[in-house]
């Protein structure tokens, strides 16, 4: 009787490893978005071996803001190094601990600063040049980056306004504000540490665009960036040769030396790109087994309003942005909800 059941069973369910294999293929129709994210995650890597997101931030501390004030500004700032390092994730890895440790010392709670650390690398992600819109207007022939960006920076402008309306109903404290007779000075005092770096960067944008005629974009910026991070943290490591054991405890990984910090950079780069391609896979895998489930034909096809539709759709996206990484969930979004 068991192992007619178990016929039965299989007769009924069948499983065709195959079909995963063609759902994971589809990996292979893009090889040159998964090329430009090893290059940012690199970017990234190499961001994370500089001190620049600390030197950013001493501009800020002279003003002694509130933890929620002091995040509201750290996410703004952070959205446009999201932007341009590809994808949330990365920067998170490279100027988390950062952030983490400054919104602590600023007198935010563990749980504040771990959801302000989460949403630096999530807000950016609808802001020119991100790679994720690349991915999602090369899957949609109906939308094009130009529209995306557009829309994307309402977005980001709303999600930001309403965290920092929220943070500020919810908070307990008074809100502190250094004078600005105080802070000013200091503030000033703070940027030109900053200045060199910032010349840097505008002197290898100036090249690219004046001497190799390409604008910095989100076709070329995963090819720009990770220069203008290597030739910076050349800069950073030479100026700062011998200041190692000043170095703070949150950023130990950093290390001492122009060819170990990029070595190091590079290694990390190689586990975060393995690790993101087989996270990739498998949430193609599961895309799959939910398009060939027929789980999409229990929901409306069509809506009576727009408001009904995005309704709809907030709501049933918000699972997969939990438990799937950013651009698996996009080709399984294309495939299933978008039509």
């Amino acid at each position: 009787t068991t192992e007619i059941y178990t016929l039965s069973l299989h007769d009924a369910l069948p499983i065709y490893e195959a079909g995963l294999g063609i759902y994971i293929s589809q990996m292979m129709a893009l090889p040159s978005i998964f090329m430009n994210l090893a290059l940012f995650i690199w970017a990234g890597m190499l961001l994370k071996q500089s001190r620049i997101v600390d030197l950013v931030l001493d501009v800020i501390r002279p003003w002694n803001l509130s933890p929620q004030l002091l995040t509201y500004i750290i996410l703004i700032g952070a959205s446009y190094g999201t932007a341009y390092t590809g994808a949330s994730g990365i920067f998170v890895i490279a100027a988390g601990g950062v952030i983490y440790h400054e919104i602590r010392a600023a007198g935010g709670s563990k749980q504040f600063a771990l959801a302000a650390t989460a949403m630096s690398g999530s807000l950016g992600v609808v802001l020119r040049p991100c790679l994720l819109i690349v991915l999602i207007a090369a899957l949609n022939k109906q939308v094009t980056t130009n529209g995306l960006y557009h829309w994307g920076f309402y977005v980001f402008l709303t999600t930001s306004t309403l965290f920092f309306i929220v943070s500020q109903l919810l908070r307990t404290e008074r809100a502190a504000i250094e004078s600005p007779r105080v802070a000013l000075p200091a503030m000033f005092s703070k940027m030109v540490p900053v200045l060199p770096y910032a010349a840097v960067a505008v002197v290898i944008v100036f090249i690219y665009q004046v001497g190799l005629d390409t604008k910095l974009n989100e076709i070329t910026a995963p090819t720009i960036m990770p220069v203008m991070l290597l030739l910076i943290l050349i800069f950073d490591k030479v100026l700062n040769k011998g200041k190692a054991e000043l170095t703070p405890d949150y950023a130990s990984h950093r290390q001492d030396g122009v060819e170990k910090s990029v070595r190091y950079a590079t290694t990390e780069t190689i586990g975060h790109v393995g690790a993101l391609l087989s996270l990739m896979m498998l949430s193609l895998a599961v895309g799959g087994v939910i398009e060939r489930s027929d789980v999409m034909h229990l929901f409306p096809q069509v809506f009576d309003s727009h408001w009904t539709a995005m309704l709809f759709l907030v709501a049933v996206m918000v699972f997969p942005g939990m438990v799937m990484d950013p651009f698996g969930a996009a080709v399984l979004v294309s495939g299933t909800l978008a039509p």
